[in-house]
């Protein structure tokens, strides 16, 4: 008799494929307001991408900051720089390093990214209200026992 139970790789597959159609499934659904929060406040997509980072990452140097971004060093010190004088990053002399900057969000930053979770969040909640009532509330119990094993 065959096996129908999947192995824990397989079951671990195809939730990350899950994770990854939801997330880009949110991602498709918020990038208009996305560009109109980009557009209002004059970013480009690699100055988002470095808030971003700067966002989930916290405190980068530039050299990081570069990698990530898949830029020459030159040219994301030019971004950071758009990024201070538009007040939405800050940078600081590396305490054990003087020659080195760290690059974090200002207060300016952190709002504008709070801004985008929320837009985000908003979008998200709009389209799960068409939901049927009894698969909300399976969500919400899947999601809670979910999130309730990640803090442990």
């Amino acid at each position: 008799m065959p096996n129908t139970l999947e192995s824990p790789t397989n079951t671990s597959r195809r939730v990350a494929e899950l994770i990854g159609a939801f997330n880009a499934e949110i991602m498709r659904r918020s990038t208009g307001e996305m560009l109109k929060l980009m557009q209002r406040e004059g970013l480009s997509m690699p100055r988002l991408s470095t808030v971003m980072l700067l966002d989930r990452r916290g405190q980068q140097t530039i050299s990081e900051i570069s990698e990530f971004l898949n830029l020459t060093l030159g040219t994301t010190s030019h971004i950071v720089d758009q990024l201070v004088e538009g007040g939405y990053v800050d940078r600081h002399e590396c305490r054990e390093d003087r020659r080195q900057k760290r690059i974090s969000l200002s207060e300016r930053g952190r709002v504008f990214m709070s801004e985008i979770h929320q837009a985000r969040i908003a979008d998200l909640s709009h389209q799960l209200q068409g939901l049927p009532e009894p698969l909300l509330e399976q969500l919400l119990a899947v999601m809670s026992d979910v999130m309730d094993h990640l803090d442990t």
